[in-house]
């Protein structure tokens, strides 16, 4: 319901103000428009995205932008959050905003090129969520994973911790609006209350979902704090299946 405990509502348009234009994330985004570039080139046609958990569309709209989409969907459990993507989204034609309650996706079978879960893969539901994913993905689609998790630093991975460092600085300098909503939004005590509701999940757990759910992919790191890291998943073209439910060693 609106404004739960946990939920996103209370903080949508305070998110909504600091992630207005999502290139801040400019390593995260980087990564997603590569992808959705190559894709392009790949098919060549414009794509047909589903975007999990999208919170108030700054993705699909940068997305729109770099005109690679035939059409993007997003779909979320928050209505505050949505509210603020129709918004946004009200000019653009190739966006829709819907939203989802558990792990059904009202799409038909094969009907995306591409799935995207931006910062939003720790709170599904995995293997029901990925049963879907694998049906609504056209033959060859992909899958695009983006998702914060913890793990302290390692030593081989200190330059990634300073160039994360230098990114950080460089952002909230050039983008002092940015960083003065930023501030706003993760001081917001609605804001820990929902972290406190939806804790960040261990490095470990994703690496062990996506190398026995997608054996041969690996996770790669985008960036990192002393604590935390921002890590990557991409399948490659899919073929049409299943995806083995979860077990346990």
């Amino acid at each position: 319901p609106a404004g739960a405990v946990g939920s996103y509502d209370p903080v949508a348009e305070l998110y909504d103000r600091a992630y207005a234009d999502i290139r801040v994330r400019g390593t995260e985004w980087r990564w997603v428009s590569e992808r959705a570039a190559n894709a392009r080139a790949e098919l060549g046609r414009r794509l047909r995205v589903l975007e999990i958990g999208c919170g108030t569309g700054a993705l699909l709209r940068a997305l729109d932008d770099e005109g690679v989409l035939e059409f993007g969907i997003g779909v979320d459990i928050s209505s505050g959050m949505l509210n603020q993507a129709r918004k946004r989204g009200r000019h653009r034609s190739r966006l829709r905003f819907t939203a989802v309650d558990g792990p059904q996706l009202d799409l038909p079978d094969d009907h995306v090129d591409a799935v995207i879960c931006f910062l939003s893969f720790r709170y599904l539901d995995w293997d029901p969520m990925m049963a879907e994913i694998r049906r609504v993905l056209a033959p060859g689609g992909q899958l695009w994973v983006v998702d914060m998790v913890e793990h302290p630093i390692r030593v081989r991975e200190l330059p990634v911790l300073t160039r994360s460092a230098l990114e950080h600085v460089r952002t909230r300098r050039t983008r002092p609006q940015f960083a003065a909503d930023l501030t706003a939004l993760t001081s917001h005590p609605a804001w820990r209350e929902m972290l406190r509701h939806n804790p960040i999940r261990a490095e470990h757990e994703y690496r062990w979902y996506f190398a026995s759910r997608f054996p041969g992919t690996q996770l790669r790191l985008l960036t990192a704090t002393p604590s935390q890291r921002v890590m990557a998943f991409d399948s490659g073209p899919l073929d049409k299946g299943l995806t083995a439910p979860l077990t346990y060693p």
